[in-house]
């Protein structure tokens, strides 16, 4: 190797420690950066220069010409990173059913003085306290505030849990364009991603950000992620690619009329429904249909018998004033029962009574210590007419309130635990990709001593030139 050579490698040496520097201190900088996987420069010998050789037949031989920086690799487990895209999907319906179920909590507001459930057992109440002054106006009065007040209570829960569930289905479009959108960023960083590897290079902090915005994506909906050969993700929901490459086939949400005009996904260039089997989206779509549109159905299910069967008894009873054949709720539903006008108007129609006379008689052969209607009233507390004839009506509620605790507890504790998981694992990953300070520092010393050897190495060569060219003059 001739003298020249030397300082070419020397220079090579320079080089190679100076970018491993720049490389520890880019770690450094970014040890808090989220996302951030750590970045070695691996250093390899350089090009080998073939000299002849004066005793092997003239056949070429080998010389060394020092180090280069062969790539700068991503230290990353793709396992991992694939544990944690699954876990973070997991991770967001748990946290979705979670939110839902403890907002529809505060809907019902159980257990409380205010709840439907007080309301209604205090209704009854105030029937049976007529029963023993049937005369009485003030009693009548209480029993009527009740029954307005149990109305309100039934059409205040109905529609907070209707208004909610339009809140859900419009969260559902907005999360769909958000899908929408990480897709088309994930594809743009793909495009970088194959431009810049077909330049040979490794484009290392793209592939950070697009490791974050597809656990992002995870979140939101369950996705599978595969990388070609060109170090391209192709990312699919349930069979069907959401981004190929560069292409992204985009996810509808559209006005479902089979669903009450409520929006359903399909995939916007075929037609086809898009499966969700976890992630945050999918929670949005069981908390509107499962949750508040099925105790909606339900509660219009207690509100609808107690209108019909309080109504069919109070029809065939008196009224102080004779009056008969009224209906006392008005409504079929939860969110449309209300107590009858009349009746609010006019405290005597409200039939207490029992007597053998049919339609409207002279209210002076109404007694006024009959309560014998009141007493059928009261029946209906205890009757099993839910359900199949399985659960009374208060039982019937009672069952929904501890159903949604119940699920509420769940769905508190498996993200919890899920919470619990995904932070194992990310743990593990940062053992492995993650920016460990003391190691960088090692790292810098370690490269400076190169870098200074190499510096020493050119420095020597520049003094040994200078002694021959002043032995030359």
């Amino acid at each position: 190797m001739s003298n020249f050579s030397i300082f070419q490698t020397g220079l090579r040496s320079l080089r190679a420690h100076q970018q491993a520097l720049d490389t520890t201190a880019h770690n450094i900088a970014n040890a808090n950066t989220p996302g951030y996987a750590r970045q070695r420069a691996e250093m390899g010998a350089h090009h080998p220069m073939a000299m002849p050789a004066m005793n092997n037949s003239g056949q070429q031989g080998q010389m060394g010409t020092g180090v280069h920086i062969t790539e700068i690799n991503q230290i990353r487990d793709y396992f991992l990173d694939q544990q944690v895209r699954h876990e973070l999907s997991l991770k967001g319906a748990w946290d979705g059913e979670k939110e839902i179920l403890t907002r529809i909590e505060t809907f019902l507001n159980e257990p409380s003085d205010e709840g439907l459930a007080a309301t209604f057992s205090q209704f009854f109440k105030e029937i049976e306290a007529l029963s023993q002054y049937p005369e009485s106006t003030a009693t009548r009065q209480s029993v009527i505030e009740n029954a307005r007040m149990l109305s309100d209570t039934f059409n205040q829960i109905y529609n907070q849990l209707g208004t909610y569930r339009e809140d859900l289905n419009e969260n559902i479009e907005a999360r769909v364009l958000e899908v929408n959108t990480l897709a088309e960023r994930l594809a743009d960083l793909n495009a970088q991603i194959v431009r810049a590897k077909g330049y040979g290079d490794n484009p290392n902090d793209l592939m950070d950000q697009r490791q974050l915005l597809t656990e992002e994506l995870a979140e939101l909906v369950n996705i599978r992620v595969k990388e070609d050969n060109y170090g391209s993700w192709n990312i699919s929901i349930g069979g069907f690619h959401l981004v190929e490459g560069d292409n992204v086939q985009k996810v509808e949400a559209y006005e479902d009329e089979e669903n009450d005009g409520l929006f359903s996904l399909r995939w916007e260039h075929n037609g086809y429904p898009v499966t969700l089997q976890s992630g945050r989206i999918e929670a949005l779509v069981r908390g509107r249909d499962e949750y508040t549109g099925n105790f909606q159905e339900r509660l219009d299910d207690i509100a609808g018998t107690l209108a019909e069967e309080f109504n069919s008894i109070h029809r065939e009873g008196h009224g102080l004033d004779g009056s008969t054949g009224l209906d006392f709720f008005l409504g079929d539903g939860a969110g449309v029962i209300t107590v009858n006008p009349h009746i609010v108007e006019n405290r005597s129609a409200f039939a207490a009574a029992m007597i053998e006379e049919e339609g409207d008689v002279d209210p002076e052969l109404v007694p006024e210590g009959n309560a014998d209607n009141l007493f059928r009233m009261l029946e209906l507390r205890d009757e099993r007419m839910m359900e199949n004839g399985t659960a009374t009506m208060e039982d019937f509620y009672r069952s929904i309130t501890a159903e949604i605790g119940v699920l509420g507890q769940k769905a508190d504790r498996m993200g919890h635990n899920q919470d619990n998981l995904v932070s194992n694992i990310k743990k593990k990953r940062e053992e492995v990709s993650g920016v460990s300070l003391d190691e960088e520092m090692a790292n810098m010393i370690r490269f400076q001593h190169g870098y200074n050897a190499a510096s020493r190495l050119i420095s020597r060569m520049d003094e040994m030139m200078d002694s021959l060219i002043a032995m030359v003059r």
